[in-house]
């Protein structure tokens, strides 16, 4: 983990260990917070909540970053890239929170999305048994 002071703000990222491109940023000032996971980010902001639960709104959607529990489907196309990011529920059923278009010329467009879902939690390994 790093952290920076930048004007009237901190920037964090939190690497991963397996891979660079699931690392988060947070960009975190006195009246805003983004968070940047994968392909995509989020903003929350004082203007869209309480004073104070802006803060712990962005901590519990890190959280949910950290844990595995958010999917970004992003899909492809030859004039335009649309990303779908999805709240896992705790049956694993997505529920799409975020949804954006980007127009850019694409080379290798895609039919089916890609999927990204960004878990800093490892599952232990089997313990064997004892001989």
């Amino acid at each position: 983990m790093e952290i920076k002071a930048y004007g009237r703000g901190v920037h964090v990222s939190v690497a991963h260990s397996l891979n660079p491109d699931d690392s988060l940023l947070l960009d975190i000032a006195d009246d805003e917070v983004v968070v940047s996971f994968g392909s995509e980010h989020e903003h929350f902001s004082r203007d869209d909540h309480d004073c104070g639960s802006f803060v712990a709104t962005s901590l519990f959607f890190v959280e949910q970053l950290l844990t595995g529990r958010i999917r970004v489907e992003v899909l492809r196309r030859p004039f335009h890239i649309k990303t779908r990011a999805y709240w896992l529920n705790g049956e694993g059923q997505p529920k799409l929170f975020l949804r954006c278009s980007t127009v850019l010329p694409i080379v290798g467009w895609s039919r089916v999305p890609d999927v990204e879902q960004i878990s800093f939690i490892t599952t232990p390994a089997p313990r064997r048994p004892r001989q």
